[in-house]
C-alpha cells in the first residue's frame, strides 16, 4: 500500500514537470497572439444602405446628405446590395420609353438612362447573364438601351451590378463599401473574371459579405474571388452565427482577410432594452472579437431612435478602448495545412481533460498546508490552460471556423478523473457495496440533477434554462468588472475547493470529524471551468485572464467567508473524540505528509 501511495504521489508530480517544460514552448505562440490582439483595434460600424435609403425616401432627403449624416454619427462602412432595374426606376434614374400598362410599367422595349455609364453597366451585366439583343445608343447626354426581342419586364429584379455613383460617393466621404453578395444562377463561371473586373474601384480596400451558399458564379468561381480579395486588399466578414457555406470556405482560403461580424436582427431589437443592447454589443466586441457591427433598423424605429442605437454602438467601442474604423487584412495570418487542424484539437482536448486532475494530484501532497493545496491546484490548472490554448491556436480556431469541440465531454472526464485522484479504489468499491437507503437515493438523484444542470449550462444555454435574475446579474458584473467571471466558478467551484481543502486539512490533523474530499471534488468545477474558458479561442487572452482572475479572487473570498463561519460556529465547540479508521484513505493522506 505504501508503494501504491508513493506512485500516486510521484506520477502527477512527474507529469506536471513535463507540463512546466512544455510551457516554455507555449510562451512563444501565446506572446505572439497577445501582440496580435493588441494591434487588432479597428472596429467598423456598418448600416444597411437599402434600409436607410428607403426610410429617408419618405423624407425626400438627398443621397449626399444621408451619407454625411451617417458619417457624422460614427458610421464607417455601408453594406450595399446589387442594384436592380426596378430600384433604378423608383429612384428616377431610369425611365421607360414607349407605351406601357399601369400594372407593368417596364413592359417596354426601350429604357432611357440619365447616366450613360449606368447604361453601359446594365448592358454588360445583363449580357453576362445571357440576355440577348441588347443595343445601346447615345442621345445627347443620356443613353437609350433597347431590346430587339421582348421587353424589360422580365429583367425588373435581375442583378445589374453595384451602383458606381454610390460607391464613388461613399469613398469620397471616407466611408468603406461592403458588398453584399448573393448567389446569381444566371452568371456563368466563365463570366466571373469579367464580372469581378467590372466591380467599382475600391482601393485601398473594401468589404465583402457573402449571403448565399454559393458565391456569384458558383463554387467554380471561388479561385477568382480569392484572387480578387487578395489583389484589392478587401476584407471578408464572417457572421458569428450560422455563416453560409461560401463565407466559411472563403475564410478557410483567406483567414488573413477574414473578420467576425455581429448583428442584432430587427425582431430581437423589439424585445431588448437599451441596456441589454449595449451589453450585447460590448460582449461582441470585447469577448468575441467581432470587428464589423451591423446596426439594423427595426420596423418601429424612427430616425432619432436609429441614431441613438448607432451612438450606443460607438460608445461601446470607446468603452472597450478600440478605434472606430475599418479593419485591415492581417499580414501574419496564413492558411494552414490540414495536419494541424486534425491533430491540434485532439491534443488540446487531452490536455484539458488531464490537467485539472493532475494538478490536484500534485497539489494534495502539500497537506496539511491547505492554502498551498488550493493555490497549487489553481496555478497548475492555469498552466494547463495556457498549454491547451497554445496547442489549439491557429487562425481557423481564432475565427471559429474550426470550433473547439468536446467541452462538455472534457468537463465530465476531468471531473470523473478528479474523483479517482481523491479516493482510493478500495474506498470506491466499499462505497458501491453499501446498501442503498432512501436518503442515499435522494442525495444521488439531487447530485445527478445538479450535475446535469451544470452540464446543460456549460456553453450557450437556451434562455429557458436561465432564471430571470441571471441576466441582470451578468450585466451588473460586466459593468463593474473588466470581464464577468462564470457563476459556476466563483459561486460553486472555487468556494467549495477552498472550504474543502480547509476541512480536509483539519480532518487529517484529527481536528474535525468530516472528510472534506467530497467538497474538494465539487470544488474542482472551478479549475475545470477556468481551463474551459481558455478553450474559447475567439476571445482575447486579456479577457480570459481577467475572467479567470476575477473568478478565482471572488471565489476565494466567498470560500474564506464560509471557512470563517465553519470555524466560528462549528469547530469552536469543545472537541469530541472520534475514531479514525486505518483505511486506504489514511494511507493516501498520512498524517504530516508533505
Amino acid at each position: 500500500m505504501r508503494s501504491a501511495w508513493t506512485s500516486r504521489r510521484l506520477l502527477p508530480s512527474a507529469t506536471l514537470g513535463v507540463l512546466w517544460v512544455l510551457s516554455v514552448w507555449a510562451a512563444r505562440p501565446l506572446s505572439r497572439r497577445w501582440r496580435e490582439e493588441a494591434r487588432d483595434r479597428r472596429v467598423a460600424i456598418a448600416v444597411e444602405w437599402n434600409e436607410v435609403r428607403d426610410f429617408n425616401a419618405r423624407r425626400a432627403a438627398p443621397q449626399g446628405e444621408q451619407l454625411k449624416a451617417l458619417r457624422a454619427q460614427g458610421v464607417s462602412a455601408l453594406v450595399i446590395a446589387p442594384a436592380t432595374l426596378e430600384g433604378w426606376v423608383r429612384q428616377r434614374r431610369v425611365r421607360p420609353v414607349g407605351p406601357a400598362s399601369e400594372t407593368r410599367p417596364l413592359d417596354v422595349a426601350r429604357l432611357r438612362f440619365a447616366d450613360p455609364a449606368l447604361a453601359r453597366q446594365a448592358r454588360d451585366q445583363w449580357t453576362w447573364r445571357g440576355v440577348p439583343d441588347l443595343q445601346l445608343r447615345m442621345e445627347g447626354r443620356s443613353a437609350v438601351l433597347s431590346r430587339t426581342q421582348g421587353s424589360f419586364a422580365d429583367l425588373h429584379d435581375t442583378d445589374a451590378g453595384f451602383d458606381p455613383l454610390l460607391v464613388r460617393a461613399i469613398r469620397a466621404l471616407g466611408l468603406t463599401p461592403v458588398f453584399r453578395l448573393y448567389n446569381d444562377p444566371w452568371l456563368a463561371p466563365a463570366q466571373s473574371p469579367a464580372w469581378l473586373g467590372a466591380l467599382p474601384e475600391t482601393a485601398p480596400g473594401a468589404g465583402v459579405l457573402f449571403s448565399a451558399e454559393d458565391p456569384p458564379g458558383g463554387q467554380a468561381a471561388r479561385p477568382f474571388w480569392r484572387a480578387w480579395l487578395e489583389r484589392q486588399g478587401a476584407v471578408q466578414f464572417l457572421p458569428e452565427f450560422s455563416p453560409v457555406a461560401s463565407a466559411r470556405l472563403m475564410a478557410r482560403a483567406l483567414p488573413a482577410n477574414t473578420y467576425r461580424a455581429h448583428s442584432i436582427s430587427a425582431s430581437e431589437l423589439r424585445e431588448l432594452s437599451p441596456g441589454r443592447q449595449a451589453a450585447r454589443w460590448r460582449r461582441a466586441i470585447e469577448e468575441r472579437s467581432c470587428r464589423l457591427l451591423l446596426v439594423r433598423m427595426a420596423p418601429n424605429d424612427t430616425m432619432e431612435s436609429f441614431q441613438a442605437q448607432i451612438a450606443m454602438v460607438s460608445n461601446a467601442i470607446k468603452r472597450c478602448r478600440l478605434q472606430a474604423s475599418f479593419p485591415r487584412p492581417r499580414a501574419a495570418w496564413t492558411a494552414k495545412t490540414p495536419g494541424p487542424m486534425v491533430w491540434s484539437p485532439w491534443i488540446a482536448l487531452a490536455i484539458v481533460c488531464l490537467a485539472p486532475p493532475l494538478a490536484l494530484g500534485w497539489a494534495r501532497n502539500a497537506f496539511p498546508r491547505w492554502r498551498s493545496v488550493f493555490f497549487r491546484t489553481a496555478a497548475a490548472s492555469l498552466l494547463g490552460a495556457f498549454l491547451a490554448a497554445a496547442v489549439a491556436d491557429h487562425p481557423y480556431t481564432r475565427l471559429s471556423i474550426v470550433p473547439f469541440r468536446g467541452v462538455k465531454a472534457a468537463f465530465l472526464i476531468s471531473w470523473g478523473l478528479s474523483l479517482l485522484v481523491l479516493y482510493e479504489r478500495a474506498e470506491l468499491r466499499a462505497l458501491l457495496k453499501k446498501s442503498l437507503t432512501r436518503r442515499d437515493l435522494l442525495i444521488g438523484l439531487s447530485a445527478a440533477a445538479a450535475a446535469g444542470y451544470v452540464m446543460l449550462r456549460t456553453g450557450n444555454a437556451a434562455a429557458g434554462w436561465k432564471p430571470p435574475w441571471e441576466q441582470p446579474a451578468r450585466d451588473l458584473l460586466e459593468a463593474v468588472l473588466v470581464a464577468r467571471p462564470r457563476f459556476k466558478e466563483f459561486v460553486l467551484g472555487w468556494p467549495a475547493l477552498w472550504a474543502g481543502c480547509c476541512v480536509q486539512s483539519l480532518y487529517l490533523q484529527r481536528r474535525s470529524p468530516w472528510d472534506g474530499r467530497l467538497l474538494m471534488w465539487l470544488g474542482m468545477m472551478g479549475p475545470i471551468s477556468m481551463i474551459n474558458t481558455f478553450c474559447h479561442l475567439h476571445s482575447p487572452l486579456r479577457i480570459e485572464l481577467w475572467r479567470s482572475f476575477n473568478g478565482l479572487a471572488i471565489g476565494a473570498l466567498i470560500g474564506a467567508f464560509a471557512v470563517w463561519l465553519l470555524r466560528r460556529f462549528v469547530l469552536s465547540r469543545p472537541r469530541v473524540s472520534f475514531p479514525f479508521a486505518d483505511s486506504a484513505e489514511a494511507l493516501a493522506y498520512p498524517k504530516g505528509s508533505s
